[in-house]
């Protein structure tokens, strides 16, 4: 057992070896020692830590204004009292806590490993460097009080994650608004070329197959191929098991119902549609292609970020998917029933607080919203409008907001005046998916 302090008046005794076989992989990728940058933040003699730190000495203020996310016209506020969805982390619990540090050690060493293959850094410096940008990650977070660590959430962690390595290495090195483009030019090219196989595929499979892609994490199996292997297979082998098998939600019919419908009464319909990871938003596309197709007077609005964050699909990726054959058709209705909406957005997964007025007046036109990916339900949800969240269930917040099991697959719609989970501060007292979704089931049959 260890006496873990997070800030001053809140400390809880843990069982860190609990942690250890349940510590959330980043992207499928975790760390030798995933306890790493608990160990370095609970070091008693933090202001020795300090003076190891590459930072130097910064006051509070300039290190709010520098591993902050800003975004060119837009207030985000910060501090107490201010929700950041999920929660904040002031409004959590020990554990929760403890499952965020080991995420940061796996999420910092998936960076620097990534970037030892591109040849950016020696494979021999990852642990010194890995140390480093825990040290500086602990500097900012114990940093006036704990302010920033205890009003921020998840997707504001990852993004000061990439802050740090970013200030660690140089924006030569690592630049934290164009993350791992080679990995993810590599993964779109494949991809584009696996989605051929596909198009065949009635939509219902097509959006199970997209849904499985989400963590098959084809993009690892590429960074860590062996030449004998098909870097295709095991994703594939992955993703067409939610094609074969049940989803745990399953509200496929249900939005290709409200479309027709709508086609029906020869009534046009728009969708705002926001996609997550690179592979499997090529898939997305197909399924988004298929109904645009099937449906005349479907429209859809992509909303997509100009910045390439991760692994996620960003805006110059959609020109190339248009060039290729397979998406001839949706390139022809491009500015007709398809439009874009570039949105910057410096974190992982869009933030309702921070997206800027063109984001949400897209979401505003739109009649329904398709939100993709785990993150993503956590951080994007649209209480005012009927909105269908596609994602694999994975790690203890995803498994404690939807009531769901690890691997579930999860295709939902959520009516206008519904969110996807409400958020207490007891763990036993969240509303979760399951529960909204279960309740709306019930009222509709009563």
């Amino acid at each position: 057992m260890s006496t873990i302090e997070f800030w001053k008046g809140f400390s809880a005794e843990l069982n860190l070896a609990d942690f250890t076989s349940s510590a959330v992989s980043v992207k499928g990728t975790r760390y030798k020692r995933v306890h790493r940058f608990l160990e370095i933040y609970s070091n008693t003699s933090y202001l020795e830590t300090i003076k190891l730190s590459p930072l130097g000495y910064i006051p509070h203020t300039e290190l709010k204004q520098c591993y902050l996310p800003r975004i060119p016209g837009l207030l985000a506020n910060f501090g107490k009292n201010i929700y950041q969805p999920p929660f904040v982390w002031n409004d959590s619990g020990a554990k929760a806590l403890v499952a965020s540090f080991t995420y940061n050690t796996n999420a910092i060493f998936r960076i620097l490993y990534n970037l030892a293959g591109d040849g950016k850094i020696k494979h021999s410096h990852i642990d010194f460097l890995l140390d480093s940008a825990c040290v500086m990650l602990t500097q900012i977070y114990k940093s006036g009080n704990n302010e920033i660590m205890r009003y921020m959430n998840n997707n504001i962690n990852m993004f000061m994650i990439s802050k740090v390595i970013e200030t660690l290495l140089g924006k030569d090195n690592y630049n934290s608004d164009l993350q791992e483009p080679r990995l993810t030019s590599s993964s779109l090219e494949t991809a584009i070329n696996l989605v051929k196989e596909h198009t065949d595929l009635l939509p219902k499979q097509q959006m199970a197959l997209a849904l499985g892609k989400g963590i098959a994490f084809l993009e690892k199996n590429i960074r860590y191929r062996h030449q004998e292997i098909n870097p295709t297979y095991e994703a594939n082998l992955v993703a067409y098991r939610y094609v074969e098998n049940h989803l745990a939600i399953d509200h496929r019919d249900t939005l290709i119902s409200i479309i027709e419908n709508s086609d029906n009464k020869s009534k046009t319909m728009t969708m705002c549609a926001i996609l997550d990871d690179t592979a499997e938003s090529v898939d997305d596309l197909l399924w988004i292609q298929s109904l645009m197709r099937q449906f005349p007077l479907l429209k859809v609005d992509l909303l997509v970020n100009t910045a390439q964050i991760s692994i996620n699909f960003s805006h110059k990726m959609l020109r190339k998917v248009l060039s290729s054959k397979t998406f001839s058709w949706l390139s022809s209705q491009l500015w007709q029933r398809l439009s874009v909406t570039a949105v910057y957005c410096p974190l992982i997964s869009f933030q309702t607080n921070y997206l800027d007025q063109e984001a949400l007046d897209s979401v505003s036109k739109a009649d329904l919203v398709f939100v993709k990916g785990l993150n993503f339900f956590e951080t994007c949800q649209f209480s005012e409008k009927d909105t269908f969240h596609s994602f694999v269930v994975y790690g203890p917040t995803s498994r404690l907001y939807t009531g769901l099991s690890d691997y579930d697959g999860v295709f939902a719609f959520l009516p206008a005046g519904k969110t996807g989970y409400i958020h207490d501060r007891e763990e036993t007292r969240i509303t979760n998916l399951k529960m909204i979704v279960n309740t709306s089931l019930n009222r509709e049959k009563k």
